[in-house]
């Protein structure tokens, strides 16, 4: 048997090279785990949502020195991009990135329906919101419907005037630098050319897949040999093509609402049952707004107003601002975190159902006033308890409003500074379920958008007054473009979503993420998500939601349901400047991810952080 004397300091060596190594991996792993406060993106940890892989999950950060576009296709994020190599505006890169997404995610988005953009010109220190959202008809009314929800699902009488192609009209004559048939010219060789089905479209045409095979238009595009196209298969759209070709031809979107292509716009809506006349196409025009802000800490927020839902998003971010909620307090006690969250949620959607289209409401901006009035959101915060929930009168709700889906997001920094937040959508899944044959795109069923007399909900909640049909009114959105600016008035955060009725709170739990709990953008994006909007009284919550969390939610009262269906998408752009400077300079980082991130970037340089959201799939693209 071995001397005893003899093993002693081979054994203490050999403890000492395991804590020697331990300590390593720990100041290693300590360095690698620093939150936003370092601005660094983290290895990814997340790949599973609800037990389903997801696609294009990014397991690297997507940081550029001068120029960022983030839109929820790839392949749309490139020909953004491009646009701004050649010298383009962030504008032009925003009408030709959202031009690309009308053709490949057409099932959301394109020249049928309408949206909002926010432009904010760094030189000027000015931002501009361009509402460009659908109309009413001239003949509509508030029992267009006839009692029969199904109208405003599908078919003529759901169809709301487009406004997309004004709305871009609009903003390349202000702020566009390319000539206006550049913009067109990476789509129209998508539509030509053809282009893969994506994740979301092959989801949207297994949803509806009776209205994919039952309507004419719909089928011939999608459905081959009697079976639905499905991820991967190649589709051509000719007739968008061409029609996308005339209006780049033209110069502007004249052509469009004037002429042969409004004769035929007509002719399909009213084939289907519907009321929109030539003269309510020649008279749309978008509308010029002037943005709201909210103060955030150092940071100024700039949202959109009515008819979209920034003033909604405004009361939540200062109702939970108050908190004064930490990275170290979110990590302790999340539970807290996320009831708070979603209190505050019910409380501003029992108000959104006040707002509507200020040019027709002529209340709505005496309302906005108050909603953006600190003392209100005070008055609430002492009205949450940490404890519990309550029914749906505590909060204030006298209306109900509908949860919906669909919509496309993208956002833009240019390498002047100046940004772009752009939402367009033809509002459900293939909007109205029907496809023009001869002009190519899919009609949006924005009317459904509107509340419907006679129709109260499961709780005896009747609709929303504010928000009835009228001629020539934009029914309420649940968009919120948003750019918020450092002291200098720089842009400091772009983002905003997509997903209907889910987005208000969506952008919110990532804006709170990034600035106040110290994640990167990355994990801002890709955290796990609750929404509430107080009617139909639950809380839905992603698969990934730590169980603790879930109980502790349960335990408050919240009627939770885990589901992976029906979450937003949201698209972010972060820059940041000196303290990512700072951070570089620091020592001991050679061997960090945090170091890789420094080399690749010139310390001196600013840096922008891009996120594109995995639950649809795309990638953001700079330079």
């Amino acid at each position: 048997m071995p001397d005893s004397r003899l093993l002693q300091p081979i054994i203490v060596c050999v403890i000492c090279l395991m804590l020697g190594s331990m300590a390593l991996l720990y100041r290693h792993n300590k360095i690698n785990n620093q939150h936003v406060h370092l601005h660094k993106r983290q290895a990814v940890k997340r790949i599973l949502m609800g037990g389903m892989v997801t696609q294009n999950v990014h397991t690297k950060d997507e940081i550029f020195q001068r120029a960022a576009v983030a839109t929820d296709n790839t392949e749309c994020s490139l020909v953004g991009k491009k646009i701004l190599v050649k010298g383009g505006s962030a504008v032009d890169a925003a009408i030709a990135a959202l031009l690309c997404l009308g053709v490949i995610n057409s099932h959301s988005t394109g020249i049928g329906g309408g949206g909002f953009m926010m432009v904010y010109i760094r030189e000027l220190k000015k931002a501009t919101v361009i509402d460009f959202r659908e109309t009413a008809p001239s003949k509509a009314h508030e029992n267009l419907f006839g009692g029969d929800a199904n109208n405003g699902i599908r078919g003529g009488l759901a169809v709301a005037v487009p406004g997309e192609l004004r709305g871009m009209q609009l903003a390349h004559e202000k702020f566009g630098k390319l000539p206006w048939k550049d913009l067109f010219e990476p789509a129209i060789k998508l539509a030509k050319e053809g282009f893969h089905i994506t994740d979301s479209l092959q989801i949207a045409l297994n949803k509806w897949k009776k209205d994919v095979f039952d309507e004419p238009c719909l089928r011939k595009l999608f459905v081959r040999k009697g079976k639905l196209l499905s991820k991967g298969d190649r589709v051509k759209n000719v007739a968008l093509a061409k029609t996308l070709e005339k209006i780049a031809a033209h110069g502007n979107a004249d052509v469009f609402y004037k002429g042969k292509l409004a004769k035929q716009f007509v002719k399909d809506v009213k084939k289907k049952g519907g009321i929109i006349t030539e003269k309510d196409l020649h008279g749309y025009t978008p509308i010029i707004r002037t943005p709201l802000q909210s103060t955030l800490g150092n940071f100024s927020l700039l949202t959109a107003p009515p008819p979209a839902s920034g003033p909604i998003l405004a009361l939540i971010l200062n109702i939970l601002k108050g908190y004064n909620m930490t990275e170290e307090f979110e990590k302790q006690q999340p539970e807290i975190v996320y009831h708070r969250m979603i209190e505050a949620f019910k409380f501003a959607y029992a108000r959104r159902t006040e707002l509507a289209d200020p040019d027709v409401e002529k209340s709505t901006m005496k309302i906005v006033h108050n909603l953006l009035d600190e003392s209100l959101a005070k008055k609430i915060r002492n009205q949450i308890n940490d404890s519990r929930t309550y029914n749906i009168s505590h909060y204030g709700g006298k209306y109900f409003q509908k949860v919906t889906t669909g919509t496309t997001h993208l956002v833009v920094v240019g390498p002047n500074g100046d940004a772009v937040t752009v939402m367009s959508t033809v509002n459900g899944y293939l909007g109205a379920k029907f496809r023009s044959c001869k002009l190519g795109f899919i009609y949006n069923n924005e009317m459904d958008d509107f509340s419907t007399p006679g129709i109260s909900n499961e709780f005896g909640l009747p609709p929303s007054e504010e928000n009835f049909i009228k001629p020539d009114k934009r029914p309420m959105s649940s968009s919120v473009p948003v750019i918020l600016l450092d002291s200098h008035k720089n842009v400091r955060l772009v983002t905003g979503g997509s997903g209907g009725s889910i987005i208000t709170t969506a952008v919110a739990q990532v804006i709170m993420n990034h600035l106040w709990f110290g994640m990167s953008m990355r994990d801002a994006v890709q955290q796990p998500r609750v929404h509430s909007q107080l009617v139909p009284s639950v809380v839905y919550v992603e698969p990934r939601m730590p169980e603790k969390v879930l109980e502790e939610l349960k335990k408050r009262g919240h009627n939770v349901r885990v589901t992976d269906e029906s979450h937003a998408v949201v698209q972010a752009i972060a820059r940041v400047d000196s303290q990512w400077k700072s951070i570089c300079k620091k020592g001991n980082i050679e061997n960090t991810l945090l170091g890789k991130i420094c080399l690749q970037n010139n310390q001196d340089q600013e840096a922008l952080f891009a996120e594109s959201d995995f639950r649809k799939g795309g990638t953001p693209a700079g330079f």
